[in-house]
């Protein structure tokens, strides 16, 4: 690729309106746009012909791959694909293509995956978004929009307010969720209640912090929507958003892989979006689930991404289903017509600091660094992590300086950091690996 060509796609990146001109290309945007507004009126039979249509389409992108099987092999013949495959080779999942975004990510499981989307892609995370946001007369481009996310505001050593900016006009509010604790909780109320925003896009860690913080102090805010994801968010969570924020909440169910999407908006009731991905719940039979209840395996194939077209792929997570789910039950789940219980493999990837603030986006921090496969981190107590790499001596010495320099984007310069390479990381009883484990008393 040109240096000429990289610089512009850097430019395209950081431009503010040319990102929102890619997010709603109308080359892809509205087509899908009416396609999910019909999805409502297909039965069953017209579900099952457009998730079929839609997998041919992703199977004759596959073919293009260096190892792609011819496109007429069925679905349900091909392998299935894991992550560390992905991890290890991602060029053998990349079509040809110029226009393309980089995306990396390190997941629940701290494996570090180098993702590329297409243009259409793009454009499409966005229509599914804003299709979601129409039923209730809104979208993301369009509401007054609060942010209690990752974003980096400004470094979280930084401790005097402001800890927000304001984007697109004055109708975008960006939040440090790094600075937010007890002490800070105020200035954070007070900048929504002046905001008044008609939409939060939050991590659940992020938002049940500042709930509790509220709650103690007796105070509520009235937003009407909350839209959360890249975390679990749990029932009795759920509950508690509702009530502090006097909100509707919307939890949504992705991966930055881009092959399955489910959402709720009540309690136990996740239902897939079939006109994403190509479901597939595949039985555990050795896996935990609550009484009365079974977990089945989540192996998704994505339908809009034909710079990376992942076929059958694990996502790594589960499902839990009523155990009184037959087969067809499952089916109906597969096509958005039936709902599962919950969606397990996304725990909080947040670290807690010496005053309580609560730290997310430590996802990133694996992004760019030589010689790293996986990663976790380890608190004990609020004052220190433990940050333990697997390396690759293939990729060269593991670069401490880049991971640490990524590391201090989330984690204030009063919490020590040990880096500690390591031959493999602690793994869970069911076999996941978390990214982050706390064992603070």
């Amino acid at each position: 690729m040109s240096t000429a060509f990289k610089r512009l796609r850097g430019l395209l990146r950081q431009n503010e309106g040319v990102d929102r001109l890619l997010r709603h290309n109308p080359l892809y945007y509205r087509p899908l746009r009416a396609l999910l507004r019909s999805l409502d009126t297909l039965d069953r039979d017209g579900r099952r012909a457009l998730s079929e249509r839609l997998t041919a389409r992703t199977l004759s992108w596959a073919a293009r791959l260096p190892d792609g099987l011819p496109a007429g092999v069925p679905l349900e013949q091909r392998p299935l694909l894991d992550k560390a495959t992905l991890r290890d080779h991602p060029e053998r999942f990349r079509t040809p293509g110029l226009l393309r975004v980089k995306a990396a990510t390190s997941g629940t499981t701290g494996i570090p995956l180098r993702l590329l989307r297409s243009l259409r892609c793009v454009a499409s995370e966005q229509a599914f978004a804003d299709d979601l946001m129409a039923r209730w007369g809104t979208s993301f481009g369009g509401a007054r929009l609060a942010r209690l996310r990752a974003d980096h505001v400004k470094p979280p050593s930084e401790a005097a307010p402001p800890y927000g900016v304001y984007r697109g006009a004055g109708r975008r509010l960006l939040l440090s969720s790094n600075h937010l604790s007890p002490a800070t909780a105020g200035w954070f109320v007070d900048e929504l209640k002046s905001f008044r925003p008609e939409l939060l896009f939050t991590h659940p860690s992020s938002a049940e912090a500042l709930a509790r913080f509220m709650r103690e102090q007796g105070v509520t805010l009235n937003i009407p929507l909350l839209f959360s994801s890249s975390e679990m968010l749990q029932p009795n969570a759920r509950a508690l958003l509702a009530s502090t924020f006097n909100a509707t909440v919307i939890d949504y169910y992705g991966m930055a892989e881009r092959v399955a999407l489910a959402v709720a908006v009540a309690p136990e009731a996740y239902f897939f979006n079939p006109a994403y991905g190509r479901v597939e719940l595949l039985p555990l039979d050795d896996a935990e689930a609550p009484p009365g209840c079974r977990a089945v395996e989540i192996v998704a194939t994505g339908f809009w991404n034909e710079a990376m077209p992942l076929v059958r792929y694990r996502s790594g997570d589960r499902a839990i289903v009523p155990g009184s789910y037959t087969r067809a039950d499952l089916d109906d789940v597969e096509l958005g017509l039936k709902p599962v219980l919950a969606i397990q493999g996304r725990d909080k990837e947040h670290l807690i600091s010496p005053r309580g603030e609560v730290l997310v986006g430590l996802t990133h921090a694996a992004h760019g660094v030589r010689g790293l496969i996986r990663m976790q981190v380890v608190q004990r107590v609020r004052e220190a992590i433990e940050v333990r790499v697997v390396a690759d001596p293939r990729g060269g010495p593991l670069d401490r300086a880049r991971l640490l320099s990524n590391l201090r984007d989330f984690v204030p310069q009063d919490m020590h950091i040990e880096i500690c390479v390591v031959d493999d990381i602690e793994r869970l009883v069911s076999g996941k690996t978390p990214f982050v484990i706390r064992q603070l008393s």
